[in-house]
């Protein structure tokens, strides 16, 4: 596997251009609600091996006053930087090291002063140059913990893989160097900022300098190969994977606190590389037949939890969620697997600060995923509840660290796992 380190970033995708300019009280209003410690989200009265999701998330969901999700927060950082960003290149507030941020600062004050519905969206236009500044702020404590997190699921993943029993040689080969050739890209891929010196923008023409815009636009998507994007928020499995910067705020990442952030967003590594052993992409590896028969065991056996959970459900939901779920599983498996290796790794441990990271990395995982919406039935992805239940049901890592008996409910008999 390639770490490909840009820390820059990609495409936005399914965002509401509403949620950029003028909604910014909304997100106050979410930060508002949501600005909880760790404990505080908790609901202590609520046994932890009988219902882990209300646990960890019970206290921030009794704090909610509307229907939310703890992760839209990240967006909403996003969004506000991509704000105040405008405001400050259309005042004159321009960074030396970025000349682009003239051009848009220009356009932003045309239309602004045009009073044109929808100015604020325009930034769209623009995305590499937005990326390029998000970089400049981009932590160093978060740039190596990407890093960790990649190379720590990689190695996971790998053992995990030299260990499953029920693949022969043949079958291990094959998987192995999937994960061998398979990119993962921090931040999102590298831009340039080819076509924008064409540009004759004006601080006083916005008719002008849309219409401009908009053929330059529509030139570019005309070019042959993949149009060059900048701001994404969203990961994904592409045949490699990309992890944008906005996983390295919070809720996702927190700063001095890597057990945590394993659970969030090292977990988003660790499923994304899963990805490569979901139904739709395991078909293209070329198994044995009794490695195939056996995976489709494995991946029935999560399907059958799935429907159990939600019996209310027409059975075809399993299989609309099934990718998900299966990336779910394995990307919870490898990415505690990272933990215990890195425990491993130190030179002195005690049982009760490993019980305690342990803790904090699943309390991660949890509560970076609270939210009150109803589920989403078109989302490929299961509901909150069952991807941290049903998830952390399977790993006998998480029933070891509460000490969950054999009958709680916490603890899936049969359990299911990939590898």
């Amino acid at each position: 596997m390639r770490l490909v380190a840009s820390f820059t970033l990609l495409a936005l995708a399914g965002c509401s251009p509403t949620s950029v300019v003028g909604d910014t009280q909304a997100g106050a209003d979410r930060a508002a609600q949501t600005s909880q410690t760790s404990d505080e989200m908790l609901d202590t009265a609520i046994d932890p091996c009988q219902d882990f999701y209300h646990y960890a998330c019970g206290g921030w969901i009794a704090a909610q006053k509307e229907d939310s999700a703890r992760y839209i927060l990240a967006f909403d950082k996003l969004y506000n930087k991509i704000d105040a960003y405008s405001a400050a290149w259309r005042d004159g507030r321009l960074p030396a090291a970025l000349p682009q941020a003239r051009l848009v600062g220009d356009y932003m004050a045309a239309c602004t002063a045009a009073g044109r519905p929808g100015c604020g969206s325009d930034w769209r236009y623009f995305k590499e140059v937005y990326a390029e500044a998000l970089l400049d702020e981009f932590p160093a404590e978060a740039k190596r913990a990407g890093a960790t997190f990649a190379e720590s699921a990689r190695a996971a993943l790998t053992q995990r893989l030299e260990s499953a029993t029920w693949l022969e040689d043949s079958d291990r080969a094959l998987l192995l160097a999937v994960v061998d050739r398979t990119d993962v890209i921090i931040g999102g891929t590298p831009v340039s900022f080819t076509g924008y010196e064409q540009l004759k923008i004006s601080r006083t023409d916005d008719a002008s300098n849309r219409a401009q815009v908009q053929a330059w636009i529509a030139a570019r998507n005309r070019a042959p190969g993949p149009v060059p994007d900048a701001v994404d928020d969203n990961a994904r499995y592409y045949g490699g994977v990309l992890v944008p910067v906005s996983y390295f705020w919070e809720p996702w990442f927190t700063p001095g606190d890597l057990a945590r952030s394993r659970g969030a967003v090292g977990v988003v590594f660790a499923h994304e590389m899963g990805h490569a052993f979901d139904p739709s992409h395991m078909a293209n590896h070329g198994l044995s037949t009794d490695a195939s028969t056996e995976y489709d065991r494995r991946v029935a056996c999560i399907a059958d939890q799935y429907r159990a959970a939600h019996p209310e459900r027409d059975p075809s939901a399993a299989r609309a969620k099934q990718n998900e779920n299966i990336a779910d599983s394995i990307g919870m498996a490898v990415a505690f697997d990272a933990l215990v290796a890195a425990r491993a790794a130190l030179p002195s441990r005690q049982a009760a600060d490993e019980r305690a990271e342990a803790k904090r990395f699943f309390v991660g995982y949890a509560q970076s995923r609270c939210e009150t919406r109803e589920a989403d039935p078109n989302d490929q992805h299961a509901d909150a509840q069952f991807r941290i239940n049903g998830v952390l049901a399977n790993l006998p890592g998480f029933a070891e660290t509460y000490q969950c008996g054999a009958r709680t409910k916490m603890v899936h008999q049969p359990s299911c796992s990939i590898f």
